[in-house]
């Protein structure tokens, strides 16, 4: 596969690359814009691109989620703005780029989570078993400190007998 956009090798046929792994969609495909809903707490939403399949037939893209919980959190869906490098789509019959009106793809994008399962339930929930653990641990170092004391005595007493 060879891409036109950028810098020609020494054959002057443009970059050369083994497989599609090679590309980083965010860069040499397409532009992606995330816009969220109108939603009571915004999140931020980070996510990687990866190509699954690209071949005359069509382009598959998977998505990953840094935190899934955040997306489409509140009543109404929240979309994804692709803008095509139309370099890379050409017709391989006429050899022309890809038209104006196809160049922009807006997509909603569907809640993260199963069905029935409230994301901020999920979150909430972490929170509260974080702050149970915190209390766990200060509960463990106080006592510790509380009975620091009587243990080394206890352990004087056993390595004296």
């Amino acid at each position: 596969m060879a891409v036109p956009p950028f810098e020609n090798n020494a054959d002057g046929q443009g970059r050369q690359l083994l497989s599609t792994s090679d590309l980083d969609v965010q860069r040499d495909v397409m532009q992606f814009y995330y816009i969220q809903a109108d939603q009571p707490y915004p999140r931020e939403v980070n996510f990687n691109m990866e190509i699954e399949k690209w071949d005359s037939t069509g382009l598959k893209l998977k998505m990953t989620f840094g935190d899934p919980t955040a997306v489409s959190t509140g009543p109404e869906l929240d979309k994804i703005m692709m803008q095509l490098n139309p370099a890379l789509f050409v017709n391989s019959d006429t050899g022309e780029e890809l038209p104006e009106s196809n160049r922009v793809i807006i997509q909603e994008m569907p809640k993260q989570t199963p069905k029935g399962v409230n994301p901020d339930n999920i979150i909430a929930l972490a929170k509260s078993t974080s702050i149970i653990i915190l209390a766990i641990l200060i509960i463990q170092l106080i006592y510790d400190t509380c009975t620091k004391s009587s243990y080394d005595s206890l352990l004087t007493l056993y390595f004296a007998l």
